[in-house]
């Protein structure tokens, strides 16, 4: 896990990087570039018409967002250009897979629309749709799944809670819907074949979600629930960490584990201290009122109490009895997890190499999207069974095999239609 890999400093020189800076100046010499160009081509004046909104939207962030989430630059940390300075822009982990992922799943599609006589420009447009659309609806799926976590103690707050990104806070299944929306928006207008389009982009998004999983992994988030510590590929991950700090809030590091049960009850599901003397264990299911004191509400409230707690911990149960034990010291890092980062990164990229092999022999359109669809439901759905970062939502699945379950409903909904569609009087 590493969540900041580096800082670009404020200053250079003189003159802001950021702002009315460097970086400003750079981005206008490439929009040049870009408007000549295209001005070269026949019909250039209508595509500059749309390539203006994103010199200016990324203009404005290089303004007005970027030197807002400047930070001070923490003691070990090295900045690029290799300058002294004390306050820069945090580049994460996350932030570069997942510009990666872009650039290589737009490169792939490039390179399959010209072998298919398609014009590259039609990908770089539909590119830009969808990756903006995609961020919009990752971002939209992960406040309404996380809106606990969302909601600050103000509208202000809130807001930007909203729209704070800089530790992830993006959902696949999100950027698949709001991705499918402004691609069937971008065919609807430019008059394309949704699935023949569909089927030629599908490897690349499969390639892309493989690249972005490791930037889960670097971010630390997306986790899987503990397992055995002599497995080889079992990791574990830094204090303040998303899964240290679930496992904290759980109460996994002090040996127990906690649920809600169906009457509202915060009961044990689990209980392992490392010490807890010649003290009468509890039976699994039994209720608790207080924890350190604290009495308990719900299971959001024990988990918060848990978060703060040290390496003392005494317990209240509902027949008043009270259980008390100290684990020493917190353990600097959290217990062995499963790397679903890893898991969903290879199963990505086995996604990317069945839709590759599988293009050349389809017969219908959209065979292939709705082949990568029908697995990525089925395999997200078996994933999500060893990830403990979400939490139940209906028919006690997650809200991703929820979706699962929908995608995989809609996908035998499209293959009946596809299977009933004429045969490609070319496939090749």
């Amino acid at each position: 896990m590493r969540q900041t890999l580096f800082f670009i400093p404020d200053k250079l020189g003189s003159l802001e990087v950021f702002g009315f800076g460097w970086l400003l100046i750079v981005w206008m010499l490439i929009s040049a570039c870009m408007v000549f160009r295209v001005l070269r081509r026949p019909h250039g004046r209508s595509e500059v018409t749309s390539l203006l909104p994103m010199v200016v939207i990324v203009a404005l962030a290089i303004v007005f967002l970027i030197p807002r989430i400047q930070q001070e630059i923490p003691l070990g940390f090295a900045t690029f250009p290799s300058v002294n300075a004390e306050r820069g822009l945090p580049i994460r982990g996350y932030g570069v897979m997942l510009l990666l992922a872009v650039l290589a799943a737009v490169g792939i599609a490039v390179r399959r629309s010209q072998q298919a006589g398609l014009n590259p420009d039609t990908i770089f447009g539909l590119g830009f749709t969808v990756i903006i659309s995609g961020i919009v609806g990752a971002r939209l799926f992960f406040i309404t799944q996380y809106w606990e976590l969302i909601r600050g103690d103000t509208l202000f707050q809130t807001l930007g809670n909203m729209v704070s990104v800089v530790n992830g806070g993006l959902v696949v299944y999100g950027s698949l819907i709001g991705a499918a929306v402004g691609f069937l928006f971008y065919c609807y207008r430019h008059r394309l074949h949704p699935l023949a389009l569909g089927d030629l982009i599908a490897p690349s998004l499969a390639l892309g979600l493989a690249i972005g999983r490791i930037g889960c992994l670097l971010n630390g988030c997306c986790f899987g629930g503990p397992c055995q510590i002599d497995y080889p590929w079992a990791v574990t991950f830094p204090a303040e960490s998303p899964p240290y700090v679930h496992q904290k809030s759980a109460g996994l590091l002090h040996g127990l584990e906690l649920r809600q049960d169906p009457n509202g009850r915060v009961v044990i599901s689990r209980w392992d201290p490392p010490q807890a003397g010649d003290q009468v264990e509890p039976a699994v299911g039994e209720s608790i009122l207080k924890i350190n004191g604290i009495e308990i509400q719900d299971l959001p409230h024990a988990s918060a109490v848990l978060e703060r707690v040290g390496p003392d911990l005494m317990v209240t149960f509902s027949d008043g009895r009270e259980v008390s034990w100290s684990i020493e010291e917190l353990p600097p890092r959290s217990l062995p997890v499963h790397p679903t980062q890893i898991y969903s990164a290879v199963n990505a990229t086995f996604l990317f190499l069945v839709t590759m092999a599988y293009f050349p022999f389809r017969q219908r359109h959209g065979q292939v999207i709705a082949l990568l669809l029908s697995l990525y439901a089925i395999t997200r759905f078996l994933l999500e069974l060893i990830r403990t970062d979400e939490l139940a939502f209906a028919a006690q699945m997650t809200i991703s095999q929820n979706v699962s379950v929908w995608i995989g409903i809609g996908m035998v909904i499209l293959w009946v239609y596809i299977m009933r569609q004429p045969k490609m009087l070319d496939a090749s």
